[in-house]
């Protein structure tokens, strides 16, 4: 609002454009989703190589500001899963075989 804004270290970051995977709960009585786990519910569709496949940065937004007075944790490994199909695959079974 004029300006300003506020944001929680570790939380999702999600910009237009941006092709991602996102595991998400509602809260019904505001009628809003939010991300699980924060940025650990985020997942960047990465369409570089042979098959598209979700990416996720290690440390994604934890221990970073925008005013730059925290470095990002950069030296995290980031977490490749072989394909996007084979991503949505995995989801789909999980879902299925819950009670």
């Amino acid at each position: 609002m004029d300006g300003i804004t506020q944001s929680i270290v570790g939380n999702a970051r999600l910009s237009v454009g941006e092709e991602v995977v996102v595991f998400l709960t509602q809260d019904a009585e505001k009628g809003l989703h939010y991300v699980i786990g924060m940025a650990q519910g985020k997942y960047t569709v990465d369409r570089r190589g042979r098959a598209p496949h979700p990416a996720r940065a290690g440390g994604a937004g934890a221990g970073a500001h925008e005013d730059g007075s925290l470095a990002e944790l950069k030296s995290q490994a980031t977490l490749v899963l072989p394909t996007l199909a084979t991503f949505k695959a995995s989801i789909r079974q999980a879902i299925s075989a819950a009670p």
